[in-house]
């Protein structure tokens, strides 16, 4: 029989005096939720390489949200400046022109994407253009507006998985690390500890409520392929548990949860 307790609500009513678990459950829960955004923003990339085919109107919808969307994602995890999660150093291991196309891929997220500041940056330069233009007509005035927006640039999306591809090598690194601490703190823990975790049962049948999770295995609000394929330690060895509704143990022995 395999039990599932909710250790993000049992660790906000842990004692200070045990810390250290607190925040190890803390800080293994923003490794892996900064390797969801990065792997969000890297799968919006890849279906942009893939929409050549549909016609002009659709690849302005699509191809636009796309870019947005992914921007928004790597942004989200990379600037490391909010108080959300705990912070990994998701852009450490970027060489000098990787970070300057993370410095672009910035300015293109806060200069043309997300607020107005028209031809901004190496990207914004070609992502929008707008020009009031004055004609005249047959001896006749008119005012005009001329304006140029990219259903997408291939070139940003191509330098942005790259920094995706090494953005998320690096917070994998990180995400083992923290699972093996978290895994420690957790078999180190008295017993009063691990008794008030039993307080917090997991109900997945509640938290997946709504969601057919049969129908949409990588559906994003769901735990991705840890639900339909869990591992649970047996001796040695990780083998695949008999019953995915009621197991939720993400990881194997390197600890990396994929």
């Amino acid at each position: 029989m395999i039990s599932t307790f909710d250790l993000t609500a049992a660790s906000a009513k842990i004692s200070n005096e045990h810390r250290s678990l607190r925040k190890a459950v803390s800080s293994y829960a923003a490794a892996y939720s900064l390797a969801l955004d990065l792997e969000s923003a890297f799968r919006a990339l890849s279906a942009v390489a893939e929409i050549d085919q549909l016609g002009s109107e659709e690849r302005a919808v699509y191809g636009q949200a796309l870019m947005v969307h992914a921007a928004t994602m790597y942004c989200r995890a990379a600037i490391e400046d909010g108080n959300g999660r705990s912070k990994i150093g998701v852009i450490k291991n970027f060489n000098d022109q990787q970070m300057q196309q993370h410095k672009d891929v910035v300015k293109f997220r806060n200069k043309t994407l997300a607020h107005f500041d028209v031809g901004a940056g190496r990207y914004g330069e070609a992502w929008t253009d707008e020009r009031v233009v004055m004609q005249i007509v047959d001896g006749r005035l008119r005012v005009n507006f001329a304006w140029s927006r990219a259903n997408y640039l291939a070139q940003f999306v191509g330098d942005l998985m790259e920094l995706c591809t090494v953005a998320l090598e690096r917070v994998k690194e990180v995400r083992n690390d923290r699972y093996k601490i978290l895994l420690k703190e957790i078999e180190q823990a008295p017993g009063r500890v691990v008794a008030e975790i039993k307080n917090w049962p997991f109900n997945a049948d509640e938290f997946f409520e709504g969601l057919d999770l049969n129908a949409a295995p990588h559906n994003t609000s769901g735990v991705h392929h840890e639900w339909y394929q869990p591992r649970v330690k047996v001796g040695d060895q990780f083998e695949k548990a008999g019953d995915p509704s009621v197991t939720i143990i993400p990881g194997n022995s390197d600890g990396d949860g994929s």
